[in-house]
């Protein structure tokens, strides 16, 4: 992923270098506008997805429950989210997400220049990362609302990895991923 090094209009959206955070909590005061190359950055964001349910008998595809309507996507210090459609919707009302995560899109629509790939290769840990920190409600029921394509079985792969694994995704009290 490649990422300008300054946010529209100076918000406050990115935890530099573990600055302001304790955990899974931000100090939103100690949140930075401006990145630093070459070390860690956390984007701490809420989520909330629309969907309309099917009844079983009623569904276009096989075990297809619910279709997507809207992601509202917002950094947890920015005043206002941003709507978007899924891309498989017709005749959409708002920005469509095509990147693979909404995440991304929401970055791009603030206007980053952000894109996400997908390589295989593990990081040997010499390179900083850029962690996106989900706040949500149902995160459960949202995480697959919120990635398409390859990203969507990966998540899907996670999902249904055992604990024992190198690396899942596990829900308790938290939704966390681990690697």
């Amino acid at each position: 992923m490649s990422i300008i090094t300054q946010t529209p209009a100076n918000v406050k959206l990115f935890c530099v270098d573990g600055v302001g955070r304790n955990g899974y909590i931000f100090d939103r005061s100690l949140l930075a506008s401006e990145l630093v190359p070459l070390l860690d950055v956390a984007f701490p964001f809420n989520i909330d997805t629309e969907f309309v349910g099917f009844p079983e008998s009623h569904t276009v595809k096989p075990h297809q429950t619910r279709k997507r309507v809207t992601t509202q996507v917002r950094a947890i210090n920015a005043p206002t989210g941003l709507i978007m459609a899924p891309s498989e919707l017709d005749g959409p009302r708002h920005d469509v997400a095509v990147s693979g995560f909404h995440p991304v899109d929401y970055l791009r629509l603030l206007g980053f220049d952000v894109s996400l790939e997908r390589d295989t290769d593990i990081v040997d840990g010499s390179y900083p990362f850029f962690e996106f920190v989900h706040y949500g409600h149902f995160l459960l029921a949202e995480i697959l609302l919120i990635v398409d394509g390859i990203f969507k079985k990966d998540i899907k792969d996670l999902i249904r990895a055992k604990t024992t694994e190198s690396m899942y995704i596990d829900l308790r009290r938290r939704l966390s991923a681990t690697q």
